[in-house]
């Protein structure tokens, strides 16, 4: 099974995706649920430790070990693992 990291490196980087109509779903500690979503435009960069997204006037780091969700056009590519 492929990481989330190399997963969203293969979106990213491959042309026969548009990153555009990636949404990843992530942790964000004292936002409502402690979820917040992010589509591909809103993703800038793909660091080997963590994304980032753009959010207001700055971009702000998401480490990878927050995903929990990541979906194509709709459908569901990646979940977390629940233990």
């Amino acid at each position: 099974m492929r990481t989330s990291h190399k997963l969203l490196l293969r979106f990213f980087y491959d042309k026969n995706f548009d990153f555009s109509k990636v949404l990843v779903g992530y942790i964000d500690r004292g936002t409502p649920g402690d979820i917040s979503y992010a589509s591909g435009d809103e993703i800038c960069n793909l660091d080997s430790n963590y994304f980032e997204v753009i959010s207001k006037n700055t971009t702000k780091p998401i480490p990878y070990h927050r995903l929990l969700i990541i979906s194509y056009g709709g459908i569901i590519i990646w979940e977390r693992e629940v233990p």
